[in-house]
């Protein structure tokens, strides 16, 4: 009868993995995407185009239309600061799409601007080169497998509304010795800061 419900439990995780996945970006990851056909800009997304975005420092973005904002789901780019931007073209960025920087090894700082509510599933997944995150003040979830597999992230300022942090957000951040997080908080689920 256990080795049965360990079973079921076992299906029920990767059941859940998968479908988070599954319904968070197609089947192939954005970092199959930002290869040398970049510049043409024809790359496609969730079933369709999305526009792109260069900001003053020659860092470029792709997003979609996401509310009454826009989201960022994609990046090229090379500064070892990277600043997410506030607003593109009069819309605010208000979330970080699914894998939008998966693997991404240029940058080891991340600051995030009070307009974004929501990073997304695997957003920062297997930076490994990721040391520092800033958050802005308007972040109230961090999803699951978000910041996965950071292994030098040590430093986290969390802002002041963060409310959820997802199944295994911050797992296999093994450089995060000490976390200090915002009274707001109000769901830590199962595994997200485990092997940190």
């Amino acid at each position: 009868m256990k080795k049965i419900n360990k079973l079921v439990l076992v299906i029920m995780a990767i059941a859940f993995i998968f479908i988070c996945c599954m319904f968070s970006v197609s089947a192939e990851g954005v970092g199959d995407y930002w290869d040398e056909t970049w510049p043409e800009h024809d790359i496609f997304y969730r079933d369709g185009e999305y526009e792109i975005y260069e900001d003053e420092n020659g860092e470029i973005y792709g997003y979609l239309p996401y509310g009454n904002g826009v989201e960022i789901i994609g990046y090229n780019g090379d500064n070892s600061t990277l600043y997410i931007p506030a607003s593109i073209n009069g819309l605010d960025v208000v979330s970080i799409g699914p894998h939008a920087f998966y693997a991404n090894d240029n940058f080891t700082e991340v600051i995030i601007p009070d307009s974004i509510e929501i990073i997304h599933c695997g957003s920062f997944y297997d930076c490994e080169y990721l040391e520092k995150i800033t958050l802005g003040n308007n972040v109230t979830v961090i999803d699951d497998y978000a910041f996965y597999g950071c292994v030098r992230l040590a430093d986290i300022n969390f802002g002041n509304s963060l409310e959820r942090i997802g199944f295994f957000a911050f797992a296999n951040c093994c450089s995060l010795t000490n976390v200090s997080l915002p009274n707001s908080v109000l769901l830590i689920n199962d595994g997200a800061f485990v092997r940190a």
